[in-house]
């Protein structure tokens, strides 16, 4: 019983931990940037955004992942994550470095440098905090989320003064990364390689490539929309899916939390895998439909000027992302009991499913042909991801009963 309280009691905090800065920043700040700046900028401002989501998720998550996972290796001789964490760090910055001038979103030398120290604390942030979750400590995680969002408000008063954008995730990212180096000792750990450091980099460089192809499937349409039909339409998307979006990115904290226990245990039955898929496809249509139906309203009280026409993309745009909701709670049941290339073969089939989707649709449906292709990807991840669980679970009860 306790153990359930104390899943019950993480799991809660893992959400505050974070939907109070998805509050803050999705429902309160960007709207308040919308509202002085024109459609065309805040566009700019969204890719901006976006990359530094897929920075953080490419370079920060996989490490932190993979850490959790191999942490019975690390428990007495520490070693090996020190040195991949800086390699990572650096390489994160000079690709997200290349995807501004690509985008030419940079902005003038010294909005681009703030920028990609923002990046930096971001990528710290999430390898340092793996410590947290390693010893299941979710009041922390909770803590650090609250230190963002109160740089995030302090960032936000400067953009008022100084008019910078960059200055709101320069903040946020950079209380959380002090945070971080109180409360943790991971980053004193020593630059050394161990003899595990083989396997530990086969590890990272697996789920490298899946968060690599997982994070630009994320934000692959705001990368299409951008240079092909401009800033403009790029708002008026975002404005569309922004209920969604904070739905499923809610998920996230929580499989976090599911991961966290799952490496903890041993085995999973089938008859478990069910139950956990029909309440998971409950919530998920449940939420399809809440979402559907509150999108109007909350992008008229946030975006009063994207409204019009951001509504032929609302329910395509939720459905997919509430899909993105299902498969984050599966997919830690992959990665914890599958083989390491799993991951980056369901991404893999997702990404061939878009690309063709988009070669197809968007020379007809221009916006709603990346939006449309978007949600046939995700129908074919999660029907992958479900078959593979499903698969993975009944050969291991099936080799526990032959033991």
């Amino acid at each position: 019983m306790t153990r359930y309280k104390n899943v019950t009691s993480n799991v809660v905090l893992s959400i505050g931990a974070s939907f109070v800065p998805i509050l803050i920043l999705q429902f309160i700040i960007q709207p308040f940037i919308a509202s002085r700046v024109d459609a065309e900028v805040f566009g700019r401002i969204v890719l901006a955004i976006a990359l530094l989501n897929v920075g953080v998720s490419i370079f920060g998550n996989s490490i932190n992942n993979a850490r959790l996972i191999d942490n019975h290796l690390y428990s007495e001789k520490k070693g090996d994550y020190p040195i991949f964490f800086i390699v990572l760090l650096v390489i994160s910055i000079v690709v997200i470095f290349c995807a501004l001038q690509f985008f030419t979103i940079g902005g003038n030398f010294l909005t681009t440098i703030l920028f990609l120290i923002a990046l930096a604390f971001s990528v710290a942030v999430e390898y340092y905090s793996v410590e947290f979750r390693i010893k299941l400590n979710y009041k922390n995680i909770f803590l650090g989320k609250i230190a963002l969002t109160v740089g995030y408000c302090i960032g936000t008063l400067l953009f008022l003064i100084v008019g910078s954008w960059v200055m709101i995730f320069l903040l946020g990212a950079g209380f959380e990364f002090a945070f971080c180096l109180i409360k943790t000792k991971i980053w004193k750990e020593p630059l050394i390689f161990t003899q595990n450091g083989k396997t530990t980099a086969r590890r990272i460089l697996f789920l490298l490539l899946t968060s690599a192809l997982a994070s630009t499937l994320t934000y692959v349409d705001r990368f299409l929309i951008f240079p092909l039909f401009g800033g403009s339409e790029l708002s008026y998307y975002y404005a569309a899916s922004i209920v969604g979006k904070a739905i499923s990115l809610i998920a996230g904290p929580i499989a976090g939390v599911i991961l966290s226990y799952i490496a903890q245990m041993r085995s999973l039955t089938v008859k478990e895998l069910n139950i956990y898929m029909i309440v998971l496809a409950i919530f998920t249509v449940l939420g399809s439909i809440v979402a559907i139906y509150l999108s109007p309203p909350v992008i008229n009280l946030l975006y009063p000027n994207f409204l019009e026409n951001s509504k032929p993309y609302i329910s395509v745009t939720v459905i997919t992302a509430m899909l993105g909701f299902f498969y984050s709670f599966i997919w830690p049941i992959v990665l914890r009991f599958g083989r390491n290339y799993y991951p980056v073969m369901m991404q893999g089939i997702k990404a061939t499913a878009y690309l063709l989707s988009g070669v197809l649709l968007i020379p007809s449906f221009q916006v709603l042909g990346v939006a449309y292709a978007s949600l046939i990807g995700s129908i074919i991840q999660v029907l992958v991801v479900v078959v593979l669980a499903f698969i993975i679970i009944i050969r291991q009860e099936r080799e526990l009963r032959q033991s």
